[in-house]
């Protein structure tokens, strides 16, 4: 017997086959890792590949006889095509796909249902076939021991809750019963009927987010769950006026063309409260900073940094949109989920590139701030102060404060060792702090360029703090050695050295 494998003929190569266990595999593949939400957008990526234009997501409950059915509108399949849908790995992952294909593994129909539900049933037809039916039932594989694949619904009620394909149409039904991975075998009472209901809600936001291109276009497709119209959540809020567009990019990254198209979001002042907390996302504002990956407009990764820079406040107005296409799964990682991706390296530094200049133009957003706010001062009595101080915004205590006055008093000593302890706050304040660091990720201050007239404030706050600790006794060594602990000191060294000089000394 002659083998031809990889080019190489193989001479009298003994093999048997070895079938892999049925029972085995089906149970094994329900750990892939799924959450129902994602399981539920594998099965709209089959529905939006048949170009389906509505899309029906119906979440019935019965306690622990609850289902999900998924009824679309595309082109169906035939009797063969159904069968061939069943099977696990119905398409190798090395086949070509086309640009609309949102699948990749051939597995997503099998293991997204599976993942959630111990019994799956499908109908289907297209315009020019009669309807056809098939059914995996887990239990019944575990009995069997075979990859039992039945050729009409499990029973009267699978019949029923299945429904029918509209006469003259065509389309495709997928029911999921034995939900046991979100209903357990005690939900029954009150408090679990409320725990499905906030699962289907989540559902509701992650399709919402993940499909939002689709919902969003010229001629879009509807989507409804339990008959309401899922609402698009656009992560780069591309209505609003005060929303920055940056230049997009296109780079090659092996396989084909990717596009990068940064934004910038508005500060919170320049939008409404409705729109802000629309915009915070399933996850909120900090997590969902960083690179949207899409794959033929379909979301993967909504919000990350790649391990590039850190999750930050000032950069949480930064979201950078990168699309690529089927060809590039591979090179981009993409997982069977559809719910990881991983940058090829040679793309990796335009990535930080693109995203150091996006996280800059964030900062300088979300520091903005107004002039000093009086806001009817006459009748309210504010501890900070609002300024501007050299083109750049600043916050100060108010030295007027009755209660600063109440401790103070008239003693003109203890005012000024407490107003260079206050001048120490406010210049450590983090929000004051912003103009030494506009977006220092190495952690190294001192390549940071700073103004010549932060420089004179720093020196003459050092000079204040260095009489005060002198009044209290100590000695320029001591100080030297506290001050150069301190923040924002520590920044400055030379300033130290002029004022303290550059060895320790008690004079």
């Amino acid at each position: 017997m002659c083998l031809l494998t990889r080019g190489f003929i193989i001479v009298n190569q003994d093999f048997e086959i070895v079938d892999p266990s049925a029972e085995s595999i089906v149970e094994s593949l329900r750990a892939i890792g799924y959450q129902l939400e994602t399981a539920i957008a594998d099965i709209i990526d089959n529905s939006l590949a048949v170009n389906s234009r509505v899309i029906k997501i119906d979440f019935y409950w019965k306690g622990t006889d609850s289902y999900v059915r998924v009824e679309d509108d595309g082109t169906g399949m035939t009797e063969d095509e159904l069968v061939r849908a069943m099977r696990l790995g119905s398409k190798s992952p090395l086949d070509e796909r086309s640009k609309s294909d949102l699948g990749r593994f051939g597995m997503g129909l099998k293991t997204a249902s599976f993942s959630q539900c111990r019994r799956l049933s499908v109908r289907s037809r297209t315009r020019d076939s009669s309807e056809s039916i098939r059914c995996w039932d887990l239990d019944l594989i575990q009995k069997k021991k075979k990859w039992t694949l039945l050729k009409s619904p499990f029973n009267h009620l699978s019949e029923k809750r299945l429904g029918n394909i509209p006469t003259g149409g065509s389309g495709t039904i997928v029911l999921w019963e034995i939900i046991d991975r979100f209903i357990d075998k005690k939900s029954t009472d009150e408090r679990s009927y409320n725990a499905f209901l906030r699962q289907v809600e989540r559902v509701e936001k992650h399709i919402g987010m993940v499909f939002h291109r689709y919902l969003s276009r010229p001629n879009p497709v509807k989507i409804l769950l339990n008959g309401r119209r899922v609402v698009p959540w656009d992560p780069f809020l591309t209505k609003e006026p005060a929303t920055q567009e940056l230049s997009p990019e296109t780079y090659a990254d092996g396989t084909s063309v990717v596009t990068i198209q940064p934004y910038v979001l508005p500060h919170h002042s320049k939008i409404s409260r409705e729109v802000y907390e629309y915009a915070e996302g399933t996850n909120g504002w900090n997590d969902h900073q960083g690179f949207y990956i899409y794959r033929n407009q379909r979301l993967l990764v909504a919000g990350s940094w790649f391990n590039l820079f850190r999750k930050e406040d000032a950069y949480k107005l930064a979201r950078i949109k990168v699309d690529i296409t089927s060809d590039s799964d591979f090179i981009w990682n993409i997982d069977v989920k559809k719910a990881f991706a991983k940058p090829p390296e040679g793309l990796v530094e335009e990535l930080k590139r693109v995203g150091r200049l996006t996280r800059v133009k964030s900062h300088k957003v979300y520091y903005h701030r107004g002039t000093k706010v009086t806001a009817n001062s006459s009748q309210r009595t504010f501890v900070w102060q609002q300024i501007k101080r050299h083109g750049q915004s600043f916050y100060k205590i108010n030295r007027e404060h009755p209660i600063i006055n109440s401790i103070i008093g008239s003693d003109d000593k203890k005012r000024k060792v407490l107003d260079s302890f206050l001048s120490l706050i406010e210049e450590t304040l983090p929000s004051n702090l912003v103009m030494f660091s506009p977006d220092n990720d190495s952690g190294d201050s001192n390549e940071i360029e700073i103004d010549e007239s932060r420089i004179v404030e720093v020196r003459k706050l050092l000079q204040t703090v260095v009489l005060a600790l002198k009044s209290s006794g100590n000695t320029s060594s001591t100080i030297r050695h506290q001050v150069m602990k301190m923040e924002p000191f520590y920044r400055f060294p030379e300033l130290i050295s002029e004022i303290l000089g550059g060895h320790d000394s008690d004079e």
